[in-house]
């Protein structure tokens, strides 16, 4: 089966493996998910990280419909309930790789009568992490992802048409300038020959700064105003199919100004790549 970006892949939840077949949510699914309640599914991890800041992020973000916590146990009871929708933690195998790298994907999904969680309307799903690594890569972004999620689903109201469209096809690239942005780029993210601002600034016209996780934490936490920081998920194994997404969100505004993948290899590694900063860079 597809996901939203053309890539094929498995869900693994409940410890096993069953296909997805989630499609592209319609404008009905849309409107039935904002009359719905959404159920923020705890990680099963006692001690997850996770835990800790999804709640106080959606306690203090989370506005487009009510919500509850529960746990993964209460998930699979609920999930039938056709007036309740999910945020939950899906981890993604892509079929073709012969590593079996685990994705961990945030997902959206309407609960309803459906045979399992692979049937369940999938409105938006998002990539966190590849599975193992250290949750703190991520959960100090959870504020803006959600931010973006929510202002997703409002957009697919608004604009309908865009309903048939997957993520990546909407935002791979914002068709407006950049001038007054200034990109904050963690330097083990970016590909060797860009790992450093003279390098970039040779041929990219846009401010950037190479900085560390604490001060991009600080622009998300604060919504610094014209700040673009780096999602990026990837594994540094070049074994396989794997996958590296790499995703421009704002602190401010919480959107998506670019979003891509690129298979890893030795020529295309697990960093923000020159030909993927190019495409930024000649948005005039």
């Amino acid at each position: 089966m597809k996901n939203k970006l053309g890539l094929t892949y498995f869900i693994v939840i409940f410890f096993s493996f069953t296909a997805l077949s989630q499609s592209l949510p319609d404008k009905e699914i849309v409107k039935a998910f904002l009359k719905s309640k959404t159920y923020i599914v705890f990680d099963v991890g006692m001690f997850s990280s996770y835990n800790f800041y999804i709640k106080d992020v959606i306690e203090k973000e989370w506005t487009v419909t009510p919500f509850e916590f529960i746990s993964y146990s209460e998930f699979d009871s609920k999930r039938k309930e056709s007036k309740s929708s999910f945020l939950v933690l899906t981890d993604v195998v892509f079929t073709g790789d012969k590593s079996q790298t685990v994705y961990n994907f945030l997902n959206l999904v309407l609960g309803g009568n459906y045979q399992s969680i692979d049937n369940m309307p999938d409105i938006i799903n998002f990539p966190l992490s590849v599975s193992g690594q250290d949750e703190d890569l991520y959960v100090y972004k959870l504020s803006s992802i959600i931010r973006f999620i929510q202002n997703h689903v409002l957009m697919l109201k608004q604009q309908p048409e865009l309903c048939g469209k997957n993520i990546e096809e909407i935002y791979r690239i914002k068709k407006t300038g950049f001038d007054d942005k200034t990109f904050y780029f963690l330097k083990d993210e970016l590909a060797p020959e860009i790992n450093s601002v003279n390098n970039i600034k040779s041929f990219f016209p846009y401010s950037v700064k190479i900085t560390g996780k604490e001060e991009i934490e600080k622009a998300i936490t604060e919504r610094a105003k014209n700040v673009i920081f780096l999602h990026k998920v990837g594994s540094s194994e070049k074994s396989g199919n794997k996958q590296c997404f790499v995703i421009l969100l704002g602190a401010d505004d919480s959107d998506i100004y670019f979003y891509s993948h690129h298979k890893i290899s030795k020529r295309e590694g697990d960093f923000l790549t020159k030909k993927e900063l190019l495409k930024i860079a000649h948005v005039r």
